[in-house]
């Protein structure tokens, strides 16, 4: 599964590296606010989680799934190489096709290693782990590059080219992905209600959770607000990320352990830490906002491999990708709705915004320990068993 791992890594450094590009294409070639480019980052974003369920049901179906890893590494190649171009309608195409690639990308990969991991958890925390790295390197490619080479809208192309010569790779690697081909089966409508219906427990915990999840920037801006140092906030990314990589290994052994309940009270545990940290950040500045950190880094890792872990213990290997992409597009539709609403109330009050994710982390608490209390009384006992 090496090279599956590798291509998360490559198309993780090239994204951040086009992240780093496009907003200031937006704001500086076309004109637009703030306010414009917030609804275009949400708005792809919820098309990219469209796009994860469309591909994980084709996954589930297609004869040759290697034929989807290609043309989603593809396209991430040619979401890059449009910006060449250098036109107003080229930058938006851009936006979209990456975002799209991403979305074909994400449930065939998450099914693929499900079906081939012994260890599920461990598996998925890798993959966490490797997009964490690439999200680190990317912006700091950016940062160092500027730093010899001059301002980044001097050096636009060899930044843009530097993002194609990453994704390019991960499409000649997603070529010798060994994958078995099946027949093909008939897509229904009632098999996707099916699936649907076995994981609609995890669904609602999902959504609940994701609720609670404000989107990275507005942390950044609070601390700002607070007078904490540039280089401490600008850094926000980076920390969490740090912390995701260590972090994720630990979830993952936890749930391969048939720990599934500890994993999961741990992610919504340190969802509602930050909160409380932040919220009293007057108290002692300083040390909440590092434990504040520490709760979001974890709680990002955790959440994503506990709900993964669950989603795919809930259904056969043959629905894997249909019910990945379902969860993703819950989980993607409640973060779109967590950061639009976040991002009302930092006009008015930070503090409402901690309030208003501390509250879906408690009904996300409410929804586990009803589950759990189904008969789980040992910390052993997975909170929904295998198929």
């Amino acid at each position: 599964m090496f090279p599956i791992y590798l291509i998360n890594f490559l198309l993780a450094i090239s994204t951040t590296i086009g992240m780093t590009i496009i907003p200031f294409l937006i704001t500086d070639s076309l004109g637009l606010s703030l306010l414009i480019l917030g609804l275009i980052e949400g708005s792809t974003e919820f098309l990219s989680n469209c796009f994860r369920l469309l591909n994980g049901v084709l996954f589930d179906k297609i004869k040759n799934k290697r034929t989807i890893f290609v043309c989603s590494t593809g396209l991430a190649f040619i979401s890059k190489l449009v910006l060449l171009i250098f036109n107003p309608w080229a930058i938006l195409g851009s936006k979209i096709l990456e975002r799209i690639s991403n979305g074909t990308f994400a449930s065939p990969r998450d099914a693929y290693i499900a079906a081939n991991a012994k260890d599920k958890g461990i598996a998925l925390a890798f993959l966490n782990v490797t997009k964490a790295l690439g999200c680190i390197l990317g912006p700091l490619i950016v940062s160092v590059s500027t730093i010899y080479l001059g301002n980044l809208r001097d050096n636009l192309h060899f930044f843009i080219l530097l993002s194609c010569s990453l994704s390019f790779p991960a499409f000649l690697l997603s070529h010798r992905l060994n994958i078995k081909e099946i027949p093909l089966t008939p897509f229904s409508f009632k098999e996707i209600k099916g699936v649907f219906k076995k994981i609609t427990p995890v669904l609602v915990l999902s959504f609940l959770f994701f609720l609670g999840r404000f989107n990275d920037g507005i942390l950044m801006m609070y601390l700002k607000e607070k007078g904490f140092p540039e280089w401490f906030y600008l850094s926000t990314i980076a920390i969490f990320n740090s912390i995701m990589i260590i972090s994720s290994p630990i979830v993952g052994k936890l749930i391969d352990r048939n720990y599934m309940n500890i994993a999961l009270y741990i992610a919504i545990g340190c969802l509602a830490v930050y909160n409380v940290c932040f919220f009293n950040l007057e108290w002692l500045p300083w040390p909440l906002a590092i434990i504040g950190l520490l709760g979001w880094g974890i709680q990002r890792s955790a959440g994503q491999i506990v709900c993964a872990s669950l989603v795919f213990r809930s259904v056969s290997k043959e629905n894997y990708g249909t019910a990945i992409g379902l969860f993703y597009v819950l989980s993607g539709f409640a973060s779109m709705l967590s950061s639009f609403l976040s991002g009302y109330l930092a006009n008015y009050n930070f503090k409402a915004i901690f309030v208003f994710s501390g509250l879906f982390a408690f009904l996300a608490l409410c929804v586990a320990s009803m589950l759990l209390s189904k008969g789980l009384g040992s910390f052993k006992v997975p909170l929904i068993t295998t198929q």
